[in-house]
Order: structure tokens, then sequence, then C-alpha cells
């Protein structure tokens, strides 16, 4: 049986380039990945090819959460070019 999947499409006014550097500079994913009542507090992109990302946080209540995924596969292709 295959796994469950969900594709989400949006389409955002800015260059390709910008949309890759928010996925691939550590400085700009902690600006929008994080919830609205948290603050990130680590950030590691692994910008090779099947890279990961992954991002702590701090919850508004103290809790702490961490967060780890694959890079977009186009995302990664663009730092092999």
């Amino acid at each position: 049986m295959d796994d469950p999947s969900r594709t989400i499409v949006r389409r955002i006014g800015v260059p390709p380039a910008r949309v890759y550097a928010a996925w691939l500079s550590p400085n700009l994913l902690a600006r929008w990945w994080c919830p609205d009542d948290g603050r990130v507090t680590a950030v590691e992109v692994d910008r090779r090819v099947d890279g990961a990302l992954w991002i702590a946080f701090e919850n508004e209540d103290g809790s702490m959460s961490a967060s780890c995924n694959g890079l977009p596969k186009a995302a990664s292709r663009l730092t092999t070019q």
C-alpha cells in the first residue's frame, strides 16, 4: 500500500533564486519556518544533493521542538550547478 501524500502548490511573486535562497540560507529559513508562537534557536542546512535541513525552536510555552526534512530536489540541484 502506498503512503498517503499531499501536494501543495503556491505561486510566489519573486524570482526562483530568492525562493531557493529562502530554503538554503539558515538566516532566511529561520525567518519563515518557525511556528508563529515560537522562536528559532538553531538551523543547519546540508546543501548537498539529497541533503537535509534541521531546525530547532522554542515554543511559546518554553518547550523545545525540532524539525528535520529533506531539501526540495530543485534546491539541492541548485547547489551543484
